[in-house]
């Protein structure tokens, strides 16, 4: 498995992965913890790609265990992004796997 962490303190979009040539990134993990309430969710490129947005409330987090099927994964040759609705000091650490398109 693979880990990407950040930490984010801007709104908008922050890429978690960057695209590899001829893969698709499959998200396996995740867990997040931030200071202030924001909405979450993950795209593929410019496309949402998680099934819901995910609500965090002030000095919260949220997280979901491995799981080796995968709970999301992006589209070939497209960046693994999160977008938070607002300013906040976000810490998200996700597990990965590569998997050839």
């Amino acid at each position: 498995m693979l880990v990407a962490r950040k930490y984010i303190t801007a709104g908008g979009d922050t890429t978690l992965v960057s695209a590899v040539s001829g893969y698709k990134v499959v998200v396996t993990y995740m867990r997040l913890i931030n200071s202030s309430a924001v909405d979450v969710y993950f795209k593929s490129g410019t496309s949402a790609i998680s099934d819901t947005t995910i609500p965090l409330a002030d000095n919260s987090g949220d997280k979901l265990d491995h799981n080796l099927q995968g709970y999301f994964e992006c589209s070939a040759n497209e960046d693994l992004k999160i977008n938070t609705s607002g300013t906040t000091k976000l810490h998200v650490v996700v597990g990965y796997r590569l998997e050839t398109a």
